[in-house]
């Protein structure tokens, strides 16, 4: 577990300092440290609008790459999931999140603890900071709920029943859980080539039910990761599907610059 987490911070650490980096040379390469007078005059004369982009910008679809990847390096836990978003005058963007999770693990005193396949959902609101900017880039913070029906194979776990003195294993099949939390998430998006985008998201995540029964506690919840983690990583290939209100609106501004 310790080399799966070094590993984590390893793989977050480069893809962030590779995003910024992405970032920083897309901003030199559209600015210009001496503006024209005409563009100077624009500048000082026209007042911005509250919203410069439509109300519909179109829409982004996207798949998270880091659970895969980390469960390719031995990773006992892990999803595969989807979003789809809605981007509405470049600064709003409701979306939801379906996935499919799963666990097996077997801890050093033998106590194994399996979660079948199991469908979670998110759904939420993104917000860009970035939203009157001209540029493809975008600087996010969001807050996403999240629902997680599933149930769990646990065998060889040590039961007490206060009565006799031995503590025996006990086999509990197809244990029921249902999960609720949130996530208070921020990360960025890069404008890789044409309309595809990279980035990522780091998330806190308050549970709101846990879902223990009187017999278990879960150990993985299908969506959420780890029942004690609290924390969260994603790692976003993305592409986005402009409105042609949004292509118009970037070609004026191309023109203008």
């Amino acid at each position: 577990m310790r080399r799966l987490r070094t590993l984590r911070f390893i793989i977050s650490i480069v893809l962030s300092l590779s995003t910024f980096y992405g970032m920083a040379q897309r901003a030199d390469a559209g600015s210009s440290p001496h503006p024209s007078p005409a563009k100077r005059v624009m500048a000082d004369t026209i007042k911005a609008p509250k919203h410069n982009h439509p109300l519909y910008c179109g829409m982004m679809v996207g798949v998270n790459i880091a659970d895969p990847i980390l469960r390719l390096f031995g990773q006992d836990y892990g999803g595969y999931e989807g979003f789809l978003e809605v981007n509405l005058y470049n600064r709003f963007f409701p979306q939801w999140t379906i996935g499919v999770g799963s666990a097996k693990r077997t801890t050093d005193t033998n106590l194994f603890y399996e979660t079948k396949s199991s469908l979670y959902n998110r759904v939420g609101m993104n917000y860009n900071f970035r939203f009157n900017s001209t540029s493809n880039n975008y600087f996010v913070a969001g807050l996403m709920y999240g629902f997680s029906s599933y149930s769990a194979d646990i065998r060889n776990m040590s039961y007490d029943d206060g009565f006799w003195p031995e503590i025996s294993p006990i086999e509990i099949p197809k244990q029921k859980f249902v999960t609720h939390w949130l996530e208070l998430c921020f990360g960025i998006r890069v404008n890789v080539i044409g309309n595809f985008y990279m980035g990522w998201m780091v998330k806190y995540k308050p549970l709101l039910k846990e879902g223990s029964t009187d017999l278990a506690n879960p150990w993985y919840i299908p969506g959420y990761g780890p029942n004690s983690s609290g924390f969260g990583f994603t790692y976003d290939l993305m592409y986005q599907i402009p409105s042609r209100k949004l292509k118009k609106f970037r070609k004026s501004a191309e023109a203008i610059l």
